[in-house]
C-alpha cells in the first residue's frame, strides 16, 4: 500500500464516498470520506501494518456491504443508534438463579 491510498469507492443515497488508507509510524488509519467535493469524513479503524492487506481487505469488503445493505455511511449516528437498538431488542435478559 502506498502512504495515501484509495481502497474503494461505494455509493449511498447521500453520494459517492470513498474508503481510504493513510500511513503512519507502522499504523494504518482507514477512512470513509466523500468522494468528491466537501463533506464529513469518518475514521472507520485503525489496523497495525503487520495484520497484512487480508486484514484490510476484509475490512474494505465488511464496510463497504454495510454501506449498502443500509444504503448509508455505516458510521453515522443514526444508523449506529437504529442498529445498537435493534440488537438490544434480541438480547434477552438474565434469568434468575433457581
Amino acid at each position: 500500500m502506498t502512504p495515501n491510498e484509495q481502497l474503494a469507492r461505494y455509493s449511498v443515497s447521500g453520494g459517492e464516498r470513498a474508503l481510504c488508507a493513510r500511513h503512519m509510524r507502522g499504523v494504518i488509519y482507514v477512512i470513509d470520506q466523500p468522494a468528491t467535493g466537501t463533506g464529513r469524513s469518518y475514521l472507520v479503524d485503525c489496523l497495525l501494518e503487520r495484520d497484512g492487506r487480508a486484514a484490510v481487505q476484509a475490512l474494505v469488503a465488511d464496510y463497504t456491504n454495510q454501506a449498502l445493505a443500509l444504503d448509508q455511511i455505516p458510521l453515522r449516528v443514526s444508523v449506529v443508534r437504529r442498529t445498537l437498538t435493534r440488537e438490544a431488542a434480541h438480547v434477552r435478559a438474565p434469568q434468575p438463579l433457581r
